[in-house]
Formats: structure tokens, sequence, C-alpha cells
């Protein structure tokens, strides 16, 4: 759904989630509760902020009354594939059209991913308890990173957790866990083949 600023007027693409929240334009900056989009009275179809006619079923809002069938304007075609996955990725992870998301999330892999090597290491010194605090520090840094992917605006770790709804926990859980899986898969095929020779 389309979330209009009061504002600045500019429309920003937003989760239904976040109807009846407060959310930051990224145009203005400028803070406001995310309302509903404006429903057709006669089909239910959601409509953009400031339109007379329906597109989906011809009713004139101001009006009151349907248009004749042939003054309808025709359907818009649907859009490319390419535009649809974008979407969806947008719906799903607004952080990664975000560039200081993005760059956050860079970042905070790349720490978890050092702290995470230096576990490793510990690990094959058989340092087993510090291999646990530095691979759960390295979990949790870059579990922060991870979030900043899956939301339009910065959250520390805490409230992510509470903002993050719907398809977008199932990616955040794929992206974060994904990784730990892999490390751990290869340490133990590494165990094996090494100590096999």
């Amino acid at each position: 759904m389309k979330a209009r600023c009061p504002h600045c007027k500019s429309s920003s693409r937003v989760n239904d989630s976040l109807v009846g929240r407060p959310f930051i334009c990224p145009e203005c900056k400028a803070t406001f509760t995310v309302e509903p989009s404006p429903r057709c009275p006669r089909c239910n179809g959601e409509l953009d902020w400031d339109v007379v006619l329906c597109v989906h079923c011809g009713f004139h809002l101001a009006r009151g009354e349907a248009m004749a069938e042939a003054s309808l304007p025709l359907p818009p075609p649907p859009p490319p594939p390419s535009v649809q996955l974008l979407g969806w990725l947008f719906g799903m992870a607004p952080g990664l059209f975000r560039p200081l998301n993005v760059l956050l999330f860079l970042l905070f892999a790349a720490a978890g991913v050092a702290i995470a090597g230096l576990a490793v290491m510990m690990f094959r010194l058989g340092l087993f308890f510090e291999t646990l605090y530095l691979g759960s520090f390295a979990m949790l840094v870059y579990a922060q990173g991870a979030a900043f992917l899956f939301l339009p605006q910065l959250h520390m770790l805490k409230s992510a957790f509470a903002e993050i709804e719907g398809d977008s926990w199932s990616g955040y859980l794929v992206v974060l866990f994904t990784p730990p899986l892999l490390l751990i898969v290869g340490m133990v095929l590494y165990g094996r083949f090494h100590g096999q020779t």
C-alpha cells in the first residue's frame, strides 16, 4: 500500500502492517502516522490519493455514480517480472533500497565475519568457552546488520525484533542463520578431511 506524507504530500510504498504506526517520510524526514489507503466505496479497490475515478470499476467518487463502461480507462498492463521481483524484494526487505542501510549491513557483516574468524582460531586452539563467547558475539553483530536490511528505517536490534513482521521475518531468519550453518558445516567437513590426512 502507499502511505502519503501529510507534510510534503509525497507517497511511499509501505507494508500494510505499518497502518496506525509512526513512519518517517523519506523525502522531508517528518514523522507521521500511516493511514490506510483510500478505497472505492463500490468495489473496495485500493485507490491512489487525490483520484476522482476508480480504475477498477469506473465509480466516480465526486458524483457518486458509475460511469459508462466505454469511458473507463483500460487497466494498466502487468509489470514485467523483473519489476515484480523488485516489488517483492522491496516489500520483504526495504532496507536493500536504502544506501545507508546497505552500508551498515556490510559493515556489521564484515565485523561479524572478523569476530567469527577469531572464534574459529580459538576453536582450533581448543579454547571452547572463548569460542562460544566470540561466536555468540559475532552472531549478535551480524544479526544487527541483517536487521538493517529488513526495515526501511534504522533500528537497534531490540526494536527491530518488534518491527519486523510478515514475510520480512522469513527473509530475516534465512539471512541470519544461513552463514552460521554454512560455517558449522564447513568446520565439520574440514575436521573430517583434515583428520583423515
